[in-house]
Parts: C-alpha cells; structure tokens; sequence
C-alpha cells in the first residue's frame, strides 16, 4: 500500500476493514460450529479497531453485548462463543489481549444492561487508575450481530459523560500523562532505543495524544463520532473547537501517521518486526521541520484540555 502511494487515512481504513471482516468471519464461523445464537448480541471491537485505525501488529479488544433476555443457557452458550471467536482471532494474528479485553474473558461477556452499570460505575466513581483502564472502552463499534445493542449502549454512555464534568476533569488529566518530546527551543527530546538510536514513539507521543484530544472533546459536547477524523470534523462542523484547532490536529494526526506506517513497511520490508520509534535521523531536514509544528499542535491540545477541563492540574 504504501509503495502504491496510498495515503495514511486510506491505508488504516483498508487495514482496519481487514480486521473487521476477520472479526465477522470468526463470529459467523463459531456460530455455525455452536448452533444459532439462543438471543441477540454484538460483537463489539474497542480501541483502533472501532476508530477504523487499525494497522500491523495489534492485538484484539473485543467483547459481546448480550440481550437482557439471556437465560443461564444462553450465558453459557455466549461462553463457548466469545471463547472460540477469541481462539480464532489469535489463530489469525489478533493476538490474544494482555489485559484481558477480548470475548472470552468473562469480563468481556455481558448483558447490555449489565455493560450500561459498569461504564455508570466509571463514569460516576473516576480515578486515575479506572481511567488508565477504561479509556478503551469509549472507543467502541459493533462490528456483527445487532447492532442496536452497541448503539444504544453508545448512546447511554454519551448521555452519562455529558453529564459529568467531573469524569471529563479525569479523562483530561489522563491525556495529560503523554510526554511530546519538543524542548522550549523547539529541539526534539529523544529516547534512546534498544540499539542506541535516538527516537521517539510515535504512536505514545504523538498519535494517541490527538486520539484523547479528540475523545475527550467529543464525549463533552455529546457526539457520537468514534474515529480521530470524524471527531475532529464533527467538533469543527458543531463549533465545539476552533476550526483552525481541529484543522491542525487533523493534519498533524496524518503526518505522523504517514511517517509511522512508511517506518512500518520498510521494517516489514527487511523482515523484521514493526515498532513505533521513529529516528528523526532517518527523516529529511523537512520532514522534522513538519514533525516539529505537528507536536507543537499536540502540545497547544493539550494545553487546551489542561486549561479548559482538567481543573489547570497539569
């Protein structure tokens, strides 16, 4: 893709779409070996998957939202199968997920209104270490089944955040934890990877900061939006932020992405494992010209959720 010229947005909507077509023909194939689901659910993916930015080497965060109706059989049908869509999907390269968030965890498998208690628990009773948690659970899509199970999920859970500045005050802060590494003369602040080179994560450090920012804003202003973009645009069309703001935000969201995805495929090019450090070493004088006005826009977001919702806590 990235030979052909395709640009960064296109290149995580193919590769997410992959990934959700995975997704449904693992569900659909454990429905045929277990028999017809016994009520309605939702698969549901969290995270870059839901946002449609999937790319190389992600795991899986998924979960079923089950109807109010199940019954005890059902549970344990629901059981087998969030087990054996998870199995697939590891099988497929969806490596099963470090912290539990995939269909057969127990966790991951609930009835909607069993799924509507737990993001009300978290919502009304925030702590740092809840929302380092959860975070990923407000980025959320159906992806097979019923639909209307996720949607309305979704839409209770917009409804609940507009309500509670004090759960935004805690989303804010979290965003708050990403370190962008532009010093005060604009020179970049690097890490020092594994073989000695000077890097930064771009995924850390300058992707997930503009994913929070975007999220942050739109659980405030009520907007059901879910991808970066979307978010970004959504909020600029209802003039929840400056349209030069999200501008901005927008473009630097795809210049880094573009130099994460090309950084990927030369890796994938050589064999070896895809990462997210970068060496400014290996960009032109022009590309770390752009790079630096890109975390520059990160860091003024940032400033801006620290000033407007996160109660000036730095």
């Amino acid at each position: 893709m990235v030979a052909s010229g395709m640009h960064a947005s296109q290149v995580m909507r193919f590769t997410s779409a992959l990934g959700e077509a995975i997704h449904r023909r693992a569900a659909e194939l454990s429905e045929h070996e277990l028999g017809s689901p016994p009520c309605p659910y939702a698969l549901a993916v969290f995270g870059s998957l839901a946002r449609e930015e999937q790319l190389v080497g992600s795991d899986q965060d998924n979960g079923l939202v089950i109807a109010d109706e199940a019954d005890d059989a059902a549970h344990a049908y629901f059981e087998q199968l969030g087990t054996r869509i998870s199995d697939l999907l590891d099988a497929c390269g969806y490596v099963y997920c470090k912290g539990g968030i995939m269909a057969k965890n127990a966790e991951q498998r609930a009835t909607l209104s069993h799924w509507i208690e737990r993001y009300e628990d978290w919502i009304a009773n925030p702590d740092e270490d809840r929302i380092l948690r959860t975070t990923i659970f407000f980025d959320m899509r159906c992806v097979h089944g019923d639909a209307s199970l996720a949607s309305e999920l979704r839409r209770r859970t917009v409804d609940v955040v507009n309500a509670s500045p004090l759960f935004v005050s805690f989303l804010s802060r979290d965003a708050l934890r990403a370190k962008v590494p532009l010093g005060i003369f604009r020179n970049l602040v690097l890490e020092k990877s594994a073989d000695g080179q000077k890097v930064f994560d771009a995924k850390r450090q300058a992707i997930m900061p503009i994913v929070d920012i975007a999220r942050t804003h739109a659980l405030l202003a009520g907007l059901a939006e879910v991808g970066t973009l979307k978010r970004l645009e959504a909020l600029r069309v209802g003039g929840h932020i400056n349209a030069k703001d999200a501008q901005s935000l927008e473009d630097a969201f795809l210049l880094v992405n573009e130099m994460r995805i090309a950084h990927q495929a030369r890796q994938i090019g050589a064999g070896v494992a895809p990462d997210n450090d970068i060496a400014p070493g290996d960009l032109s004088p022009l590309e770390r010209a752009y790079l630096k006005d890109a975390f520059a826009v990160v860091r003024q977001g940032l400033d801006g959720l620290r000033r407007n919702n996160a109660g000036g806590i730095a």
